[in-house]
């Protein structure tokens, strides 16, 4: 663990002031790491912006010989992570140390008690009380505490910001490591809504980051689906490759920059036995080169591949929420309805119509739930630019309602931005 964040820290001096504010020379219990702090400090204080073996040897070589050379220094480098979260890891740091200095004040206590009950006391609820309240000041922070760090640490925005402006009232601003669900009858049109969701984030944001699991359709297929989105062209013309001239050019023109940013990633798993296991081994591979925005999954239904087929769901749902908290990405996850709306009347989709486990309504953070009033009479024979109702009947952090929207289905674009 001490090594772990002195590594990230020679690797990104920057973090330093972020440790420093934290950490103490005490927090270190090897003399070697220890000693490295201190360099480290050294470096702070006199103002280099980079940490440096060759400076270190020259400049302070008594605090170089006792973190252990160059030597240890590379070694220390060489074994350090750079995925994992550096708040956290200075955090569990100080938990140690704080249960470590518990276990000795209680030690000492057992020693003063045999001969001076009182002083024990005294002395126990003193030394508790100094040592719980560092614990304290780590996890109970103001606001503005919050946001000093995040800014130390270089830290994304803690919320992916949606610019649709049909939906803005419902998500326009999204935590990082929330569940954005989207559900839908067949054929309805969610994964050309979500598809459309996330072309226009990695538009709009070309430094994010977008993966988009296909379970269902080919990349092929899913792909002419973002570049309908991302020029406003006719998807059925690209998939066909009946463009006109001039249309080509103009989708040239527009996707050079798009595609340059390779910012969105469609992994095609519709032929191959897909799990969250594979899923979680790519995320954790893109994580490595830098931070997720959004992870788009179409659709959850079809990771189930038991006869137990409720609570493998059940699992699924959870360990997908999880891993959106733990790589911090917003999850854009498309989930069927199951047949119970066809025996009601008023067939519009409600929160408890999601197909297969509880869980998927209970993890989710946002539900979408799309419906359009002429689908059970022309399922067959749906018009390309229609009217669709995109209720939204779960959302933790802002309001429920419906956004009625125009939308040209083959371009993914919504055509009006009338809400209620």
């Amino acid at each position: 663990m001490e090594e772990q964040i002195l590594g990230r820290i020679i690797l990104d001096f920057s973090l330093l002031d972020y440790a420093s504010l934290k950490l103490t020379e005490e927090d270190f219990l090897s003399y070697e790491t220890r000693s490295l702090f201190k360099l480290l400090l050294q470096f702070k204080e006199d103002r280099y912006k980079e940490f440096n073996i060759h400076t270190a040897a020259i400049t302070y070589p008594k605090l170089f010989t006792d973190c252990g050379g160059a030597e240890k220094i590379a070694e220390v480098m060489e074994l350090t992570d750079k995925t994992t979260d550096f708040k956290l890891d200075v955090g569990s740091l100080i938990e140690r140390n704080v249960i470590n200095k518990r276990k000795s004040i209680l030690n000492e206590t057992l020693k003063i008690l045999n001969t001076d009950p009182k002083s024990a006391e005294q002395y126990l609820k003193e030394t508790w009380n100094e040592t719980s309240t560092r614990l304290k000041k780590y996890d109970r922070k103001s606001i503005f505490t919050e946001m000093r760090e995040r800014t130390l640490l270089k830290e994304k925005p803690s919320v992916i910001h949606f610019d649709i402006p049909q939906l803005n009232k419902y998500i326009g601003n999204v935590f990082r490591g929330k569940q954005l669900t989207i559900a839908a009858r067949a054929n309805l049109g969610k994964t050309t809504f979500a598809t459309a969701l996330c072309t226009d984030y990695a538009m709009k944001n070309p430094k994010g980051k977008v993966l988009m699991f296909s379970l269902e359709i080919t990349r092929d297929a899913l792909y002419n689906k973002v570049l309908a989105y991302a020029t406003n062209v006719d998807s059925r013309d690209i998939l066909t490759d009946t463009l006109l001239d001039e249309e080509r050019d103009f989708i040239d023109k527009n996707t050079k920059e798009f595609e340059a940013n390779n910012n969105l990633k469609i992994y095609d798993m519709s032929d191959c036995n897909s799990s969250v296991n594979l899923i979680e081994s790519i995320i954790q591979e893109e994580y490595k080169e830098g931070p997720i925005d959004v992870v788009f999954l179409d659709y959850i239904q079809l990771l189930s591949q038991s006869a137990d087929y409720y609570n493998e769901l059940r699992i699924i749902s959870q360990s997908l929420h999880a891993m959106a908290q733990k790589y911090k990405f917003v999850l854009v996850a498309l989930s069927q309805l199951n047949r119970s709306t066809e025996g009601r009347e008023d067939k519009r989709p409600m929160l408890s119509d999601l197909r297969g486990s509880g869980s998927l309504e209970q993890d989710a953070d946002i539900v979408f739930a799309l419906y359009d009033e002429h689908y059970y009479e022309h399922e067959d024979n749906m018009p390309v630019v229609r009217d669709i109702d995109i209720a939204v009947v779960k959302n933790r952090d802002g309001p429920k309602g419906t956004a009625k929207v125009t939308m040209d289905f083959r371009t993914g674009r919504m055509m009006n931005d009338e809400t209620n």
